[in-house]
This record gives C-alpha cells, sequence and structure tokens, in this order.
C-alpha cells in the first residue's frame, strides 16, 4: 500500500511537473508574440512620428508663406490708400482749377 501511495505521488509529481513545463511554453510563447507586436507597433509610432515631423515643417512653411502675403497685402492696401488720398487731393486741385 505505501508502494502504491508512493507511486500516486510520483504520478502526480509528475503530471504537476508537466502541466508547469507546459505552462511555462504557453507563456513564453505569448510572450514572443508580444514582443513581436510591440516591435512592430513600435516601428509604426516612429512611421507616425516622420510623418507628423514633416507635416509640422510643412505647417511652418505654410506660415511663413501666408505671413509673406500678409505683409504684401497690408503694403498694397497702403498703397491704394496714398493713391486713393492722391486721387482726391488731385480733385480738389482741379475743381479750384475749374473755378478760379
Amino acid at each position: 500500500e505505501l508502494h502504491e501511495t508512493r507511486m500516486g505521488m510520483t504520478d502526480v509529481v509528475q503530471k504537476t511537473q508537466k502541466d508547469q513545463t507546459d505552462c511555462i511554453k504557453k507563456l513564453g510563447k505569448n510572450l514572443l508574440r508580444q514582443a513581436k507586436i510591440i516591435k512592430r507597433q513600435k516601428k509604426a509610432i516612429e512611421q507616425y512620428t516622420i510623418q507628423l515631423d514633416g507635416l509640422k515643417e510643412e505647417m511652418a512653411m505654410q506660415d511663413e508663406r501666408d505671413l509673406d502675403r500678409d505683409a504684401e497685402f497690408q503694403a498694397q492696401m497702403e498703397d491704394f490708400e496714398k493713391i486713393a488720398e492722391q486721387k482726391v487731393a488731385m480733385q480738389h486741385s482741379l475743381q479750384e482749377n475749374i473755378e478760379e
């Protein structure tokens, strides 16, 4: 009977060790799969970062062009106002000449 108990205990220990080994293998596979996923996601993030940097640079260049256009527009508006003032002054001068 003692022999049977020992054999039963040995079987239980072997089954437990096999279960632990299987569990460790399964966990190892899961870890490898997760590591691969993390690596892919890291590469994707790097690509998105590169794209984002490119877009930021493009936006900065567009902002600079917009500032240049705005400055040009302001200069044209000032020229227009000067011309309008000159026109009014010429009309007054002409009116005065006609009245004389």
